[in-house]
């Protein structure tokens, strides 16, 4: 493979056809690999282990800038935010603390993106089923516009009105008045997709 003028090694020793010509260039421009600081890699040359130790450490601290992994204890937070886009507006929404919103992101983990087709029920809500079943924390609610709930472990809904049952929360709609997300939401189904994004 001949790397493009605009994508040069950055090293004179290393010819732009080399096999591994690629991911040089990747690891250097992501600051992993520096090379020799005189301009060359040194490709014939074994590493140290001053180097390779190095070269974890850089790869480290560039997962604890993108996927919040802590680059001394290998900790991983939670980096991903659960993204609910509505007829194609995103929503903020503030997802509870609990297991099914833990289940929920996991899920979006393996599958990626899902798409629901949301229908209407009894003048109050939006839901669509969910790839597959998550776990349940009923609790008695009184619902209102802009709950993110779970029901029956299965069904994906989003309240644009009042109602009162045990319920699972998964969050709340936040920025948006009752009459803007019933107008969002429609008379007729509507399509949404949660997704994931690094927070």
């Amino acid at each position: 493979m001949v790397v493009a003028a605009a994508e040069k090694i950055p090293f004179s020793d290393v010819p732009d056809s080399a096999w591994y010509a690629e991911a040089l260039r990747v690891v250097s421009e992501r600051g992993i690999m520096n090379g020799t600081g005189e301009g060359e890699f040194s490709p014939d040359e074994p590493f140290t282990r001053a180097q390779v130790a190095d070269m974890v450490y850089r790869y480290l601290l560039l997962l604890e800038r993108f996927a919040d992994v802590d680059a001394v204890s290998g900790a991983t937070q939670k980096a991903e935010n659960i993204v609910l886009t509505v007829a194609g507006k995103t929503l903020t929404v503030e997802w509870a603390d609990n297991s099914s919103v833990d289940a929920l992101r996991e899920l979006l983990r393996r599958v990626g993106t899902v798409t629901l087709d949301m229908s209407d029920y009894a003048g109050f809500e939006k839901g669509a089923p969910l790839p597959e079943t998550l776990p349940q924390n009923n609790e008695p609610m009184n619902t209102d516009a802009g709950d993110v709930i779970l029901y029956q472990g299965r069904q994906f809904v989003i309240y644009y009105d009042r109602n009162s049952y045990s319920l699972t929360p998964l969050g709340r709609i936040t920025g948006m008045a009752k009459a803007e997300l019933q107008a969002l939401v429609g008379a007729d189904n509507v399509t949404a997709t949660l997704s994931l994004a690094l927070k």
